[in-house]
C-alpha cells in the first residue's frame, strides 16, 4: 500500500491560480471532521460536568484565546487542499489507499478555513509521537449549536479548551483517548467522556463525523504523524465504531 503525500514543490508551481473550489470543500470537511468531535465534546462537558456554571461564567466574559496564528503561503493551500481532496475521493470510492498530514499540513487546513474564520474560532494543533495537543477558542453561541445544547441563554464570549488526545483504530473501533481537556483553565474529568449513549451518539451522529466513520479503514495518529487508510472493496462495508475514553 503506498502512502499519498503532498505534491513537491514543483508539481505546485505548475498549477498557479486561484484554489479549485471543490479542494477547498474537501479541505473544509477534513478540518470540520476532526473538530467537530472537539467542539461536540466541549458543549456536552459543559452542560454536564459539576462546575458547568463556574465553567459559563469564565467563558461569558472570556476573550478569545491568544493562539499564534499559521500562516500558509497560497501555495502551501493549494497543495494541501489537493491531498485532501484525493482523500476524499478515494474514501468515496473505496480505493484502500494510504494517506498522511503532519502538523503543518493539519495547520494549514485550520488557518484556511474561511468558515472558522468567519465564525470567531481560532484553532492550532501539533502531534507529537501517538498525541495530538490542541488548542481552540470558539465563541459560546456556536458550541450550543454544534452540541445541540444551551449551556444558557446569555450573550458572547468564548470557550477556551486546550486538549491531548490519542487516536487510534483497532478491530474496526476509532477509539478518541482524551489524555487532557480544560475549559477555561478548568479541568474536565475524563470520565465525563465516557457516559453511555451520550458523548459517543452525540458525536457519530454528525455528519462529517458520519462520513469518516463509513467509509475510512483506519485513523490513527503515530510517528508524529495523521494516518487515513480509505476502505477498499474487499473491506467490510460496516462503518467504525467510535470510542471515546
Amino acid at each position: 500500500m503506498t502512502e499519498q503525500r503532498a505534491e513537491p514543490e514543483a508539481v505546485t508551481k505548475k498549477r498557479r491560480g486561484g484554489i479549485p473550489r471543490g479542494c477547498l470543500l474537501g479541505g473544509l470537511g477534513l478540518s470540520a471532521g476532526l473538530l467537530t468531535a472537539v467542539v461536540v465534546v466541549i458543549g456536552l462537558a459543559v452542560t454536564w460536568a459539576k462546575k458547568a456554571a463556574d465553567i459559563n461564567r469564565a467563558a461569558k466574559t472570556a476573550a478569545p484565546l491568544q493562539i499564534a496564528p499559521y500562516r500558509p503561503s497560497k501555495e502551501e493551500v493549494a497543495r494541501v487542499n489537493r491531498s485532501v481532496e484525493r482523500t476524499f475521493q478515494a474514501l468515496k470510492l473505496g480505493t484502500g489507499e494510504a494517506f498522511s498530514y503532519r502538523t503543518e499540513e493539519l495547520n494549514t487546513l485550520l488557518s484556511a478555513n474561511p468558515l472558522m474564520r468567519a465564525a470567531g474560532v481560532k484553532s492550532r494543533v501539533e502531534i507529537d509521537g501517538d498525541r495530538m495537543i490542541g488548542q481552540l477558542s470558539i465563541p459560546r453561541n456556536l458550541v450550543s449549536k454544534a452540541s445541540g445544547d444551551r449551556p444558557d441563554s446569555g450573550g458572547g464570549g468564548y470557550f477556551n479548551a486546550t486538549y491531548d488526545v490519542e487516536i487510534s483504530t483497532s478491530e474496526g473501533v476509532l477509539t478518541v483517548k482524551f489524555n487532557e481537556l480544560s475549559l477555561n483553565g478548568i479541568a474536565i474529568p475524563t470520565t465525563l467522556l465516557r457516559r453511555p449513549d451520550t458523548v459517543i451518539d452525540r458525536v457519530s451522529q454528525h455528519e462529517q463525523v458520519q462520513k469518516i466513520l463509513s467509509r475510512a479503514k483506519t485513523v490513527e495518529i503515530r510517528d508524529d504523524v495523521l494516518h487515513v487508510v480509505s476502505k477498499s472493496a474487499e473491506d467490510s462495508n460496516a462503518s467504525l465504531r467510535l470510542k471515546v475514553r
